[in-house]
């Protein structure tokens, strides 16, 4: 009886473990894409700014911002999906690190 009650509370406790492993590694990516599309809206801005000095010096500082958010989300995502023992369900579910880079999130 006691060993039956033992069973199931580890089972329950890997449970709630991988299921909050789980949200993590989405609740991080939903980050990395997010601040991703943030990143390339004040690009877009910048494409189609009048060139006026004011607004260029403000947009390049809000894209330095937004690059800084960028690649802040990317560098926690990837050291989430290579921890240990989240890496098992980061593998389960197919996560896999991003780059740092402007393209596309993978």
């Amino acid at each position: 009886m006691l060993k039956t009650i033992l069973w199931i509370g580890c089972v329950a406790t890997l449970l709630c473990w991988a299921i909050g492993a789980y949200n993590r590694l989405v609740r991080l990516r939903a980050a990395t894409i997010e601040s991703h599309k943030v990143l390339q809206n004040y690009a877009l801005d910048k494409k189609i700014s009048s060139g006026l000095q004011d607004q260029d010096v403000q947009l390049e500082a809000k894209i330095q911002m937004a690059k800084n958010t960028h690649d802040s989300a990317v560098l926690l995502y990837n050291q989430a999906v290579k921890q240990f023992p989240a890496r098992f369900i980061a593998t389960l579910f197919s996560f896999k690190p991003l780059t740092h880079n402007i393209g596309k999130p993978e």
